[in-house]
């Protein structure tokens, strides 16, 4: 009779220990409910981030220059270990939802004194050996609310180190084009200090024919100090260069790494991007679905409080041999089994429970505020992004229309030129005039190609 109940009662501790699992769509559901419903996407939310938007600039060997800044970065490092620590937490947990096993030798000798004759003793020794079994019936779901944290936390971190990568590849992508943009300007500025260069042999030449020499010393001033003026930017370009690439090279954990050097113009990236976004494309941000899942995580802490308040219900079993002697601690004939079940029922701590249970909520409360604030920021922050995005593209587009307009204009002046039309001096206030509205154009390029990587990185990646 004894042996049935005990079966009965472990088959319907097992069944509830499985049946009442809880579901991460429900708790999911429960979360993004409490959000605006404009903003309400769990498919988009558990989708997650992609990190390889850069491929959208066409530069294979900055993408492949991130991959080496992930592979040596201590920040994914530590991330990569934390996320181990919390794995085996979550493991831990998990087990605690089974009977434990434990196997156990006793030896002991006692003396016992007979009260009728205090000079009697007798004295006798027992062996045990056998298996111990210890199982917490979770009837309240107490340690399973405690995996479900976890195994949230777990995902949390996850989450965190797919936000550290993306952005890194956004720092990464603005220090490369920085330096692509600083070697366009020193090409720029060098063709600049040729031009100025021409102009001063020209101005020593016509001075030496006997030109009018109060009016070419003038000119000659003006000329040599603006070859003083782009020598110092050129200067300043270079070392602003040299910055961006000890960037690079400090992300690497490499002294010596260098960018090599290409003139080749930044990309133009003419490309629209309407103004407003689907909440979908946003929830993809890793940042902000990892908040999701730390709110979820206090949820799941706040049951985990609540169920420490009701009785917790446990079997200890027992089965083994006994003897006095050593050599009959393996037999069989000597073998012995126990099993008990045991209720703990808090009593004079309830109160620091329920202090427990409120603190959980407070808790609970802040990280769904801490949510709400963080999508809505990412909301206005990816907006302002795009509409700055339309305006500069708008800008790129005045720009390259006035660098056609002046080379155009700079080619009929070489063609004049040769022709005798016009002077050396007309001819090079055109090319100054090309070199600067140059400069101009590549400078807006770099800020349209910031703007793009700070789209992408607010957008988590997102296109």
């Amino acid at each position: 009779m004894l042996s049935k109940l005990l079966i009965i009662v472990l088959c319907v501790s097992f069944f509830c220990q499985c049946s009442s699992n809880i579901s991460a769509d429900s708790e999911l559901n429960h979360a993004v409910n409490k959000l605006p419903k404009s903003w309400a996407n769990i498919s988009a939310a558990q989708k997650g981030a992609s990190t390889d938007w850069v491929k959208i600039f066409g530069d294979s060997e900055l993408r492949s220059l991130i991959k080496k800044i992930w592979n040596c970065s201590p920040d994914l490092k530590i991330l990569s270990e934390r996320i181990k620590q919390a794995q085996i937490i979550e493991k831990a947990t998990k087990s605690s939802l089974f009977p434990s096993l434990s196997y156990a030798f006793e030896a002991s000798r006692e003396k016992n004194v007979i009260l009728e004759n205090p000079f009697v003793t007798s004295t006798y020794s027992t062996f045990q050996n056998g298996v111990i079994m210890d199982w917490e019936i979770d009837l309240w779901k107490r340690i399973r609310y405690g995996g479900e944290k976890n195994r949230l936390l777990t995902n949390e971190l996850i989450l965190r180190k797919q936000a550290l990568k993306l952005s890194l590849s956004a720092k990464v992508a603005e220090t490369w084009f920085t330096i692509k943009e600083k070697d366009v300007q020193i090409k720029l500025l060098n063709e600049a200090l040729s031009y100025h260069q021409g102009k001063k042999a020209y101005l020593l030449k016509v001075l030496d024919a006997g030109g009018e020499v109060k009016f070419l010393k003038a000119q000659l001033r003006d000329v040599t100090l603006h070859i003083k003026e782009v020598k110092s930017q050129v200067l300043a370009q270079e070392n602003a260069r040299n910055r961006e690439e000890a960037k690079i090279a400090q992300l690497l954990g490499d002294g010596t790494y260098q960018v090599a050097v290409k003139s080749k113009g930044l990309p133009l990236l003419d490309k629209h991007m309407k103004v407003g976004i689907p909440s979908e494309v946003l929830l993809k941000r890793p940042d902000i679905i990892a908040l999701e899942r730390r709110y979820r995580a206090s949820q799941a802490s706040v049951k985990e409080a609540r169920a420490a308040l009701y009785p917790r219900f446990s079997l200890t079993g027992i089965a083994g041999m006994a003897s006095n002697s050593l050599k009959n601690v393996i037999k069989s004939d000597f073998g012995v089994w126990q099993l008990a079940s045991g209720v703990t029922m808090p009593l004079l701590n309830r109160g620091e429970l329920k202090s427990n249970v409120k603190l959980k909520k407070s808790e609970s409360a802040i990280e769904l505020i801490t949510l709400h604030q963080s999508v809505l920021s990412a909301f206005r922050e990816v907006n302002d992004a795009l509409v700055r995005n339309n305006f500069l593209l708008k800008e790129l587009k005045l720009k390259q229309q006035a660098v056609d307009v002046l080379e155009k204009s700079f080619k009929e002046s070489e063609s004049l030129f040769d022709l005798g039309k016009t002077n050396l001096s007309r001819r090079n206030e055109y090319q100054f005039k090309l070199l600067d509205a140059k400069s101009r154009l590549e400078a807006l390029k770099l800020l349209k190609i910031l703007n793009t990587i700070d789209i992408y990185l607010k957008m988590g990646g997102g296109n």
